[in-house]
């Protein structure tokens, strides 16, 4: 099984700080300053446009995720409301960036694939410090299990969604810089990112719960549906021709 790493807080500046929030602040910079840094490259946008679409899709991502979560929980009761902030998915961060990417890229007539791109190498670059948060803090049980894939908790083993999706998230990084460094066509990235996301995504659902008959919860029927949103969208890009140089 996989040693239980856990980190509450980090000292900075002489200051405790959620680790949490940290690494999802870290996150976010890192994932604004690549797609600046992409869109500014290609000439796909000017400086102005770059740094506001960056943000634009930054918020709709936290605000995309944190929808999403709310959403997942079961009921919301006092002790649920006093940690809502924190609450992020990574389907609806998904969703909530290509949303605004999408609308900013048809208001401005600049291309909509090629906007989608640059927002997936972003998201790419960001993500695996979000959850590397999560990891650490240990918020996203998952079924009991003494697998290879297991974290050792004191009360025993049991997988850690967290840490299965920060794990994922590594590898996804690497084939996303290294497929958008063979300059593909517009929407090609963007597709493969999505498809990739949700195989790696897609099992995690199936150790949410000790019980594989309540898959149907409401959490993981919504990242179900997500999941085929971004299946869909994925297939769309390549199938309406988007994807011809």
């Amino acid at each position: 099984m996989l040693p239980c790493l856990t980190s509450q807080e980090i000292e900075l500046f002489g200051l405790a700080m959620p680790t949490q929030g940290v690494l999802a602040f870290a996150g976010a910079v890192l994932g604004h300053a690549a797609f600046v840094r992409v869109a500014l490259r290609r000439g796909r946008l000017g400086r102005a446009q770059a740094e506001l679409a960056g943000i634009v899709g930054l918020l709709a991502a936290i605000a995309g995720g944190h929808l999403l979560a709310v959403l997942q929980q079961p009921h919301m009761d006092g002790a649920v409301w006093a940690h809502v902030i924190r609450f992020q998915a990574s389907l609806g961060a998904l969703g909530g960036g290509a949303l605004a990417l999408t609308i900013l890229g048809r208001r401005w007539r600049r291309s909509v694939a090629a906007l989608l791109d640059t927002g997936a190498l972003a998201f790419a670059w960001g993500w695996p410090l979000v959850r590397l948060g999560c990891a650490l803090v240990h918020d996203h049980m998952g079924r009991s299990s003494n697998g290879p894939l297991a974290v050792a908790f004191a009360g025993g083993g049991r997988y850690d969604l967290g840490v299965l999706e920060w794990l994922a998230s590594l590898p996804l990084l690497v084939a996303t810089v290294w497929l958008a460094r063979r300059d593909p066509p517009a929407g090609v990235l963007a597709a493969a990112f999505g498809l990739a996301f949700t195989a790696a995504r897609l099992p995690l659902e199936l150790l949410r719960v000790d019980d594989l008959s309540s898959l149907a919860n409401r959490g993981s029927l919504l990242n179900i549906t997500a999941l085929c949103i971004v299946v869909a969208v994925a297939m769309n890009l390549l199938a309406r021709g988007s994807v011809v140089r």
